[in-house]
């Protein structure tokens, strides 16, 4: 897990290199603030032990990839309005993995717990509904890597909600790599060259 987080936190990346395809500029500023995000990424994952299958790692990394790709996309292309967009997307991805795990012979479980009930519905409010939609809305409205800076902020609610309610250790190594993936954010959000041309534009 801790190699997939690393994987999917090379979004911004991503997306920085694609959405100079349709002529965007990246700041120093904002490659600083993805390289420093990256790097509290990783020290916060070290312990995590970072072994994974090759094979998976490419997967999770072109998936990264292709997600990034297609949200620079989705920008220029004619797409449904307001959440219409964000279902059809989420209903499209639906029904290729309920196809594709019926073709690999995934069996489906006798019984599903209530535990598992509640976060299926977590994930289908939150997760999917609210927080997808949001994405959405920011990729049309905003620079690449602000939009694509979610995923930095990830690991830091899923590190509170831990200790919220998992009651997880804390360390001081954490506390820092926290500290270095806010900074990295911060440098994102306060990028005033970009501010300065979507002035001048």
């Amino acid at each position: 897990s801790s190699l997939a987080a690393l994987s999917i936190a090379t979004a911004p990346l991503w997306m920085a290199v694609f959405s100079t395809l349709w002529g965007h500029h990246i700041a120093q500023r904002e490659w600083l603030g993805l390289l420093v995000g990256l790097a509290g990424i990783t020290l916060l994952n070290v312990k995590g032990g970072l072994s994974l299958d090759p094979l998976g790692a490419l997967l999770v990394m072109l998936a990264a990839a292709l997600w990034s790709f297609g949200s620079i996309w989705s920008k220029y292309l004619d797409m449904p309005k307001g959440f219409m967009a964000s279902a059809m997307q989420m209903l499209l991805g639906g029904v290729m993995l309920i196809l594709l795990s019926l073709g690999w012979g995934e069996t489906w479980p006798q019984t599903i717990s209530t535990q598992s009930w509640l976060a299926f519905a977590y994930l289908v409010l939150f997760g999917s509904i609210i927080a997808y939609s949001a994405f959405m809305y920011l990729v049309q409205t905003v620079r690449p890597m602000l939009a694509s800076s979610n995923t930095f902020v990830n690991p830091v609610v899923a590190f509170a909600v831990g200790i919220a309610f998992a009651h997880e250790q804390v360390t001081v190594m954490d506390y820092l790599a926290l500290a270095i993936i806010l900074l990295g954010v911060f440098l994102i959000l306060t990028n005033t060259e970009n501010n300065v041309q979507k002035t001048l534009e």
